[in-house]
């Protein structure tokens, strides 16, 4: 089957809506990376992401005009496309490759999260835009200042380098968490711990600030709650002698779940 690497922004006005949108965009789509943008200049910003739409660009201006008056931030969201649906849509100048799957993914989240009219449908100010086809990824990911495409796609996860194949096993209690503030720490004193023991809030003041900045892999709280359903079928953590270099809230998991010993690749 193939697949393509599409992107999403979501736009001031939607960022209210982003744990929502992200379980619709989650249960659709593999999510690779989330950055969280301030804007300077919302204008200028407008323009460079539609410069490569495929629709004339004075029908674009009129369309996205009442961006400039919504909050100067965006959150981009890079996913994997596992069910693409390219084909030829418009005519004329309107005319350009579209994937039907992200077209109705977009137009659902529009319909759930769009202002209403005074009528009580739905305006055509947008919350979300979605590439038509896979080199915009590329066009906006240069526009919002970040890796290529290729960089976040080249390996899972992006961010760790060198190769992890040797299995090994060792005590959950022995294995420590790198906490961004906080240093290393053992799984039960970790926010994640205590997100799974109940105390949400502390997960969410350590999560939410970093979203998209320092943190920019998919680790809000429902795909949290996907990992503690799934954990038996997770990969193991990677670590580096007893640091988890990738699969921190897997060890939390374990640790919670009373597991002593995991495998682990290093």
């Amino acid at each position: 089957m193939p697949t393509r690497i599409d992107n999403f922004i979501v736009w001031g006005h939607g960022v209210q809506y982003i744990r929502e949108i992200m379980c619709v965009l989650r249960e659709n789509f593999e999510i690779i990376v989330i950055h969280r943008i301030d804007i300077d200049d919302m204008k200028r910003f407008i323009d460079d992401i539609y410069a490569c739409d495929t629709y004339p660009l004075s029908h674009l201006r009129s369309k996205t005009k009442y961006l400039r008056t919504v909050p100067h931030e965006i959150i981009s969201i890079t996913v994997r496309n596992h069910n693409v649906q390219e084909r030829e849509a418009g005519k004329g100048a309107f005319k350009g490759v579209q994937c039907d799957h992200v077209v109705k993914v977009k137009n659902d989240i529009r319909d759930r999260f769009n202002p209403r009219r005074s009528n009580g449908k739905r305006s055509e100010q947008h919350v979300i835009h979605g590439t038509d086809y896979e080199s915009q990824v590329d066009h906006i990911l240069n526009i919002i200042g970040v890796k290529s495409r290729k960089y976040y796609t080249a390996r899972k996860p992006y961010h760790l380098k060198g190769k992890f194949s040797k299995e090994i096993i060792r005590s959950v209690d022995e294995l420590l968490i790198n906490i961004l503030g906080r240093g290393l720490m053992r799984p039960q004193d970790t926010p994640y711990f205590k997100y799974l023991s109940g105390d949400k809030q502390a997960y969410y003041d350590y999560f939410f600030p970093r979203m998209g900045t320092q943190l920019k892999e998919d680790h809000f709280p429902e795909a949290f709650d996907l990992l503690l359903e799934n954990y038996d079928k997770l990969p193991p953590p990677k670590v580096v002698g007893v640091v988890v270099k990738d699969g921190g809230h897997r060890v939390a998991i374990a640790k919670f779940k009373g597991i002593k010993h995991i495998t682990c690749l290093q």
